[in-house]
């Protein structure tokens, strides 16, 4: 049985289960036993001209080839790492799928990839037929949530690469597999980035501003701690009033060293908040936050990755929380 791992398993992780239900049979054929060419396999998966990447116990059986890579673990895995979804052919948990990217990935990479695991979205491109089909469904008003995920659409209805979804794996269960597998190659890099993860992002953006708030200097961060993502709060009644809503969700919570001083910061992404309706909706959100004693900082996109406008948000963050700036420090 061959169980997908690294690039490979990531894909099939990616992958929406509405998908799964039209992939999973047709993939596990074309990896069967009497299949001696594993093309049809990787354009199922989306990656067309990219070898298989697969998990194997046995050195003597590993083999790289142009068309498959084998990754040798013959460390003893824990259970539940390898998950089998048809006759021939299994797939590597979400845990150990990171696990076996950790060793050719750059630590930065590795963290981000780590965060949407452990968030609340994932990043699918689909092939130009499942592209196609999905669409179909959301135009015909067809496709129901399933297993917690449905497509972020933009502002003409259309699919995006976006989707909302249950975590695919806690930090918990991420630290655990790091622990049992401390002897195993590629365990140093993956201990190294669990260290900067946290749990509960919605979004790319969430990702990358929560990463660069809070890893260090050295990193490429400002190496402010602290920090949560959709932090949620119940509103007062009074809150209630102004958001129509009982609960409102921090986009990422920040706290200084003691917990004296916080901030929130809204991520203002044009995919999710452009269009006048969710406008007036996060409006009417901060506002409630703020009459509850929340001070709110809005952050778009373009003031993230401006380097200047960067810098001045965060110094107006560092005077909110009462805190320094980090030393100086060289990037990796």
């Amino acid at each position: 049985m061959k169980a997908l791992c690294d690039i490979s398993a990531l894909r099939y992780h990616r992958i929406p289960p509405h998908v799964h239900e039209l992939l999973d049979d047709r993939l596990d054929l074309a990896l069967g036993p009497r299949q001696k060419s594993l093309q049809p396999a990787t354009e199922l998966l989306g990656l067309p001209g990219k070898p298989l990447h697969v998990l194997q116990a046995n050195r003597a059986a590993c083999a790289k080839t142009s068309n498959q890579y084998t990754h040798l673990i013959s460390h003893e895995l824990p259970f539940g790492s390898i998950q089998e979804f048809g006759s021939y052919t299994a797939v590597a948990s979400p845990a150990l799928t990171l696990f076996t990217l950790a060793g050719r990935l750059n630590l930065i990479d590795l963290i981000m990839l780590a965060h949407e695991f452990c968030g609340t979205f994932s990043v699918y491109v689909p092939t130009s037929d499942e592209r196609t089909y999905l669409q179909e469904c959301i135009d015909r008003k067809v496709l129901a949530p399933l297993d917690g995920w449905k497509p972020v659409l933009d502002q003409a209805g259309k699919l995006t690469n976006l989707w909302k979804r249950p975590p695919l794996v806690t930090s918990e269960e991420l630290h655990a597999l790091a622990n049992h597998m401390k002897a195993a190659k590629g365990c140093r890099a993956f201990a190294e980035a669990l260290r900067y993860v946290n749990e509960g992002a919605a979004s790319p953006f969430e990702v990358q501003t929560g990463m660069r708030i809070s890893l260090p200097r050295r990193m490429g961060g400002e190496g402010v701690d602290g920090l949560t993502f959709n932090y949620p709060v119940r509103l007062s009644r009074d809150a209630q009033r102004i958001s129509e809503q009982s609960m409102a969700y921090i986009d990422v919570l920040v706290r200084n060293a003691d917990g004296t001083r916080q901030a929130g910061i809204e991520c203002q992404s044009a995919l999710v908040h452009d269009n006048t309706q969710r406008g007036i909706a996060d409006g009417n959100r901060i506002t409630a936050l703020q009459s509850m004693g929340y001070t709110m900082l809005q952050l778009s996109y373009d003031n993230l990755v401006n380097q200047g406008n960067f810098a001045s948000f965060m110094a107006y963050l560092q005077r909110v929380l009462e805190v320094q700036p980090a030393p100086n420090a060289h990037v990796r």
